[in-house]
């Protein structure tokens, strides 16, 4: 496969990821119904940590999407422009010079 191939494909996994999470973050925010919990406080106090467990497992999930999304789509800008740089035979970078 063609490395400008693979660069494209990377950038456009990452966006479907961003959008997979962003997707996903909105359905919870509008479909979310919290469950009353009647009785003493025992069963408020765990209904309530149930939710809240709920809660953060879902936003890590999304946020685990989210970030993979962003490491594939930032390897695909960095393949797409080494490769417009190397079309246009501009010389590499050291190391010395990317430090400022």
């Amino acid at each position: 496969m063609k490395p400008e191939t693979q660069s494209i494909i990377l950038f456009l996994l990452g966006i479907l990821l961003i959008g997979l999470g962003v997707a996903l973050a909105l359905v919870q925010l509008y479909t979310y119904v919290p469950r009353i919990v009647s009785g003493g406080p025992e069963e408020a106090l765990s209904g309530i940590l149930y939710e809240l467990l709920g809660l953060v497992a879902k936003l890590g999930f999304i946020g685990l999407v989210i970030y993979g999304g962003s490491v594939l789509l930032r390897n695909g800008v960095h393949m797409l422009l080494e490769l417009r740089r190397i079309e246009k035979g501009v010389p590499q970078r050291s190391e010395s010079s990317k430090q400022g």
